[in-house]
């Protein structure tokens, strides 16, 4: 309800205040709260940025049996979201397979709000987004790509359904929170400005995050990229606009 108010302040109405209010709900009760309610006031400050624009449907450019490239027209990010999945499994539920790739979406928050209740009507999903490129590639001193997250839901019988959802690479939110209590950071999170390695989260600043589990993420960090971005023609690595930048675009894509 609160998360409702506040939208609803800032002109997010009806079905499109409930999805996004949802999916910070959701994330919060998984325990991630840095894609749960405390997304509230960023959403609020990009809203009044113009960076997102309330209101914004879904529009399919082109489509296919099978595919579908969509635009989010820079609206909210978890209703565009949401609509893009739906047009997947529709499609996998005629043809055995949907895949859509969705640009100038915006922020979608945490992906396992997406996957799930697919697997719960029986389907494999799997859901990728790329980000502004604050991960260094192997080996590298500066960002290539983003955190550039995926996550994956398959049913199970009598069960509770299988859910994956993971940032290929190092959070800046993480390091943020470690900096809050204290603590110092694992080895391989962060570099700092000058690109050695450091475990002070303070280093964040003017700093660049690594990829989780070294070569694995750097890997699965570019296939976001070439999921999100490439395959629906937009941005990949240095090309993704800045987080706080008006004009997109952002990938999605959902499979």
């Amino acid at each position: 309800g609160f998360c409702l108010e506040v939208l609803g302040q800032v002109e997010v109405l009806g079905d499109e205040a409930a999805c996004c209010a949802e999916s910070m709900v959701y994330a919060s009760l998984r325990g991630v709260d840095r894609h749960g309610v405390a997304l509230l006031p960023i959403y609020v400050e990009r809203i009044c940025s113009g960076q997102i624009r309330p209101g914004q449907a879904l529009k399919v450019r082109t489509e296919g049996p099978v595919s579908a490239l969509c635009d989010g027209q820079h609206g909210m990010g978890p209703f565009l979201c949401t609509a893009a999945m739906t047009l997947a499994r529709d499609k996998a539920r005629v043809s055995g397979l949907g895949a859509v790739s969705l640009v100038d979406g915006n922020y979608a928050g945490g992906l396992a709000f997406y996957v799930e209740p697919l697997a719960r009507q029986g389907l494999l999903a799997l859901c990728v987004a790329n980000a502004t490129p604050r991960v260094a590639p192997l080996g590298g001193r500066e960002g290539l790509h983003g955190t550039n997250p995926l996550a994956y839901a398959a049913p199970v019988t009598g069960a509770e359904p299988l859910v994956f959802d993971v940032a290929t690479g190092h959070s800046a939110a993480k390091v943020g929170q470690a900096g809050d209590e204290g603590r110092v950071l694992d080895e391989g999170v962060l570099l700092d400005r000058a690109g050695r390695p450091t475990v002070n989260p303070r280093d964040l600043d003017g700093g660049t995050l690594l990829p989780v589990g070294g070569v694995l993420g750097y890997g699965l960090g570019m296939l976001v990229d070439l999921l999100a971005g490439a395959l629906g023609g937009g941005p990949c690595g240095r090309d993704v606009p800045d987080v706080g930048a008006v004009e997109g675009p952002y990938g999605c894509g959902f499979f």
